[in-house]
């Protein structure tokens, strides 16, 4: 008698599974999709019970036809303890949202240097840095740049990664874009020791106006000199290695062939901290000048000024940072065509 009240509720189980299963092919075969935005009302509600909260959306052409893509950045509710943003793409198909792409930065967890004196910290934003380096290491996506930037008539994206302390700082500029050979989105570095050429930033990097134990110095040594591995925590996609910056932007370039001259090409100004004991006495930037060429199947990133030393003098007369390396680098430039060879470096005024 037990056994086969025991079958009995097996096989209602099974039904019931069978029912479950039935209704939810039928729904994605052959039922009418729900309209996109209760689609997309369904995806913030779903991460939100993953505590994940929507804070950015854009609507992007990314192929060049068809209908765009849309690109989401999802933001933990708690930001610190080592959880990152989470980008997503998501492709229109037969009225249904389809994620594409996925990638939420992690990387090992990092103990800061004990040979840094962390006074230099105190009272600033990154006065509990090391407590938060030693949990883990948060990160947010930010948009940097929405464009055709490669001539194929579907826009590209730059984004940067930057590590959080209170505030975004570091950030790893990177490449959003859709590969038509392997029909997939893809996210790629744009300056890194593959595209560089460059085990480390040292060799780029003057170190002449800082001292062991200056702030500007740890920036250097243990920020800019290496590229850090980050592993998308999903698992969806593969990792990234990218060299951090303190400042950059984007302007758009031509790439240069046998041919002709093609679209296809961007190029990189950015800035790095090498003088300043303290957090607040920085005061010098230095200037880096990179030709990216974005039109090729593997990024090439190739530095533009024949190793000149540009510096800058920072005044912080209220603008940003990216704002002093957009005005500085067109001043460089100029200056470039004026100054002869072994004149020493050049200085601007920031």
């Amino acid at each position: 008698m037990v056994a086969a009240v025991g079958w009995i509720l097996v096989g209602a189980i099974l039904g019931r599974a069978g029912t479950d299963m039935y209704e939810f092919m039928y729904e994605r075969v052959f039922a009418d999709p729900p309209p996109l935005a209760e689609q997309l009302s369904e995806i913030v509600s779903r991460a939100a019970r993953d505590d994940f909260r929507l804070i950015e959306q854009r609507s992007v052409n990314l192929r060049g036809v068809g209908a765009p893509a849309r690109i989401m950045i999802f933001r933990p509710t708690e930001p610190f303890g080592g959880i990152s943003d989470e980008l997503r793409v998501y492709d229109t198909r037969d009225g249904r949202f389809r994620e594409r792409l996925t990638f939420r930065p992690a990387v090992p967890l990092e103990l800061a240097p004990e040979s840094l004196n962390p006074t230099i910290f105190q009272g600033r934003p990154l006065e509990n840095w090391f407590e938060r380096r030693s949990h883990g290491r948060s990160f947010v996506f930010r948009f940097k740049t929405v464009d055709d930037l490669n001539g194929t008539r579907g826009d590209e994206v730059i984004l940067d990664i930057a590590e959080v302390a209170m505030q975004p700082i570091w950030p790893r500029p990177v490449y959003l874009s859709w590969n038509p050979s392997t029909e997939q989105y893809q996210l790629r570095s744009l300056l890194s020791p593959l595209t560089t050429n460059l085990r480390s930033m040292r060799p780029m990097l003057t170190r002449s106006y800082s001292r062991p134990g200056d702030f500007a110095r740890f920036l250097i040594e243990e920020s800019y000199r290496y590229a850090d591995p980050i592993r998308d925590a999903t698992g969806h996609s593969p990792p990234l290695q990218p060299f951090a910056v303190e400042a950059y932007v984007v302007e758009p370039s031509q790439s240069y062939d046998p041919r002709g001259t093609q679209g296809g090409a961007i190029v990189l100004h950015t800035g790095y901290f090498v003088r300043g004991r303290a957090h607040a006495s920085v005061d010098l930037l230095q200037l880096l000048t990179w030709r990216v060429n974005l039109s090729e199947p593997v990024i090439r990133a190739q530095h533009g000024w024949s190793n000149r030393l540009v510096l800058i003098e920072l005044k912080w007369s209220g603008h940003t940072l990216d704002q002093i390396v957009r005005r500085s680098a067109s001043r460089a430039e100029e200056a470039m065509r004026t100054l002869l060879p072994g004149q020493g470096p050049i200085r601007l005024q920031g």
